[in-house]
């Protein structure tokens, strides 16, 4: 029997593999139990789709920030992107990363956002890093100030 199992996608675009083949001396699939996690049909179903719409956290924490800051047409035109930023939003480092991901084009020819949308964004990162000045020391992890 080989260590090399072929790879393909289950449900929902998850990673699966193929289930092991049987040996000989192995019980019937009726008086075994399922030897993978995709026979187990909670295990299907455990990796869900981003919500695409706006949850009700979400409407608190923008009704929570200062008028000039809140990403209201963010909220309408990408409902998705808006509920993991409030949840991301009491996580200094992971909030920062998150815009900054949204931010910087890494994978190249995306389409980007409006200016509208990018001033929300650019806004908002501007007002957390008020809130947050820390993120701002780079310098402040590794000790080597010039």
């Amino acid at each position: 029997m080989s260590i090399y199992r072929k790879h393909h996608r289950g449900p929902y675009g998850a990673p699966a593999v193929d289930p092991l083949e049987p040996n000989e001396g192995a019980k019937s699939p009726q008086e075994s139990p399922p030897t993978t996690p995709l026979d187990v049909p909670e295990a299907r179903l455990r990796r869900q789709a981003p919500n695409d719409n706006p949850l009700s956290p979400t409407f608190k924490w923008i009704a929570k920030l200062p008028s000039g800051v809140q990403p209201l047409n963010l909220l309408r035109r990408y409902p998705r992107i808006a509920n993991s930023l409030a949840g991301a939003w009491n996580d200094p480092q992971s909030f920062r990363a998150h815009v900054d991901d949204l931010l910087i084009d890494r994978r190249r020819g995306r389409q980007g956002f409006t200016a509208e949308i990018l001033g929300e964004l650019l806004a908002l990162r501007a007002y957390y890093e008020s809130l947050h000045p820390e993120l701002l020391d780079v310098y402040k992890e590794t000790g080597k100030r010039t």
